[in-house]
């Protein structure tokens, strides 16, 4: 079940993503083309920081003179696997671009602060949502959770899920260490389904 629905996040559930030493579930949205074109060089999800900072550094399909590239991200850069760049003798291009994007993140848990904790890596990667359950005093919880900008719901076995407070992007970055991420959450799910692109069709 998408537990993201009730925070409007929709894309595809990941019930169980793993990381920063958590587990959450994630809502994510796939750019197929841009994984099609990944698999038909079999190319693997990239887990390499330094190379994703150096590919930050590039223009989205603009070639960019390899004399304005610092020599040390020049070293990086030539050393990238195959689908990242465009290579000249004069001029790089970068044709890497995420596969996909993270709508929420998703925790559910008995404890408001325990929920929290859980989400709080996740801050400038993507919405966060947490579902509550069982019953409980809401009131300071829903103030805590306006300040610190993530959703709020409230389960119960007899009335379902209900939507107390609805989630901020204001805490969202995009740059290098977010397709980091993306690229962690692609690694799992292309696990999960047998790195078949036809999950995401």
């Amino acid at each position: 079940m998408n537990e993201g629905r009730v925070f409007g996040f929709a894309g595809r559930w990941l019930p169980r993503l793993r990381v920063y030493g958590r587990e959450v579930g994630a809502v994510i949205r796939v750019d197929v083309a841009e994984l099609e074109r990944r698999q038909e060089i079999c190319m693997e999800p990239l887990c390499d920081p330094d190379l994703m900072s150096a590919l930050a550094v590039l223009p989205y399909r603009t070639p960019i003179s390899w004399d304005t590239i610092d020599p040390v991200i020049q070293a990086t850069l030539d050393n990238a696997p195959e689908g990242t760049l465009l290579k000249g003798r004069r001029t790089v291009e970068r044709i890497y671009r995420p596969a996909l994007d993270v709508v929420g993140i998703v925790k559910r848990s008995k404890s408001w602060l325990v929920a929290l904790e859980a989400v709080s890596l996740f801050a400038p990667h993507a919405p966060r949502g947490l579902v509550l359950l069982g019953q409980g005093d809401d009131r300071s919880v829903r103030l805590r959770a306006v300040q610190v900008g993530v959703g709020l719901a409230r389960h119960q076995p007899v009335s379902g899920t209900v939507l107390l407070e609805r989630p901020s992007r204001a805490h969202v970055r995009g740059g290098p260490k977010h397709w980091a991420f993306t690229e962690v959450v692609l690694a799992q799910w292309l696990e999960l389904h047998n790195s078949s692109a036809q999950a995401f069709s």
